[in-house]
């Protein structure tokens, strides 16, 4: 039981919140998981702005621990890129050992949206250098929730440069077609 309107998440957690007024009234629980991992809460840039359509939840919505429902596109927990690549940068805050990173996808042929084709990350500690990076391609499945892991070693890095390239032009015979296609992006979590 809470009577103030916030809490600081330390640790992964679930948890349902919901409100209640002074007459006792409640409303619909939601349910939420917290996931605390290195870039929960860190800084995040982004090197090309996302359509303005689906960027409601900002850039920090990619490293708040949350992640985006795979059954609603239009929710602040996604980024949604037309035609372009997605690529950031986060700010870790300080030197830390990581071993690998997950970033979640979505996948909607149907409304053309399509996993990216590669993922390429590199690391620096002071957001200068960075190194060759690790390039890994985006598994071909036709689940709609996709989630990308990729091994970094155990290295000790400060910045972590991610950029997922966009399928490109939609094939002929799928739906939109000559369109480009859009990259949906979601939590992006540091290992």
């Amino acid at each position: 039981y809470l009577t103030q309107d916030s809490f600081i998440l330390d640790r992964s957690i679930d948890f349902r919140v919901w409100y209640q007024l002074a007459e006792g009234y409640i409303g619909k629980p939601l349910s939420m998981k917290f996931k605390k991992h290195l870039a929960a809460g860190a800084r995040i840039r982004l090197d090309q702005a996302p359509s303005p359509r689906y960027f409601s939840g900002g850039a920090q919505c990619l490293i708040n621990g949350i992640t985006a429902n795979p059954q609603r596109h239009g929710s602040s927990e996604w980024v949604g890129m037309e035609g372009v690549d997605f690529k950031a940068v986060i700010d870790l805050g300080q030197v830390r050992n990581i071993s690998s990173l997950a970033i979640q996808f979505l996948h909607d042929p149907g409304s053309w949206i399509h996993r990216p084709t590669e993922i390429v990350v590199r690391t620096s500690a002071d957001g200068e250098v960075f190194g060759e990076g690790r390039r890994q391609m985006v598994s071909q499945t036709l689940d709609r929730h996709v989630q990308t892991e990729i091994s970094v070693g155990d290295e000790s890095v400060r910045y972590l440069e991610i950029r997922a390239i966009n399928h490109g032009e939609i094939a002929k015979g799928l739906p939109g077609a000559g369109n480009h296609a859009w990259l949906f992006v979601g939590e992006l979590e540091v290992w």
